[in-house]
């Protein structure tokens, strides 16, 4: 995502760029990278983690400028301060400005889990 506003539009050009880009600039839209990260966030709790694990560790073998993107950094620390039941980290990322909505609303999922620790 490149972080312009997605206003609604009449116009055919504007809305077909939005979310799937065009022949012409494939990456415009929603990124790669916040798709990973939000299957990095929506598989917290598959096999006890260990899903976010193999899945980062081939994501950087196979696409290291994806890993290493904000967005996906951002999905590991989460998934790291839940893993580690990081009270204070995981809030804190919760309540940064530069988290994205999405992701906020995917960690609600876990706030009562983690203010159990």
């Amino acid at each position: 995502y490149n972080r312009n506003l997605l206003l609604n539009s009449n116009s055919k050009e504007i809305v077909n760029n939005r979310i799937i880009g065009s022949s012409s600039s494939p990456a415009y839209g929603t990124s790669e990278p916040e798709m990973r990260a939000l299957y990095i966030l929506l598989t917290l709790d598959n096999d006890g983690g260990m899903e976010v694990l193999k899945y980062a560790a081939k994501l950087c073998v196979d696409k290291p400028e994806v890993y290493n993107s904000n967005p996906v950094q951002l999905a590991l620390s989460i998934y790291k301060a839940k893993k580690q039941y990081n009270y204070a980290k995981f809030f804190s990322i919760l309540r940064l400005e530069t988290t994205p909505y999405l992701f906020a609303c995917i960690m609600f999922k876990y706030v009562e889990e983690m203010r159990k620790v």
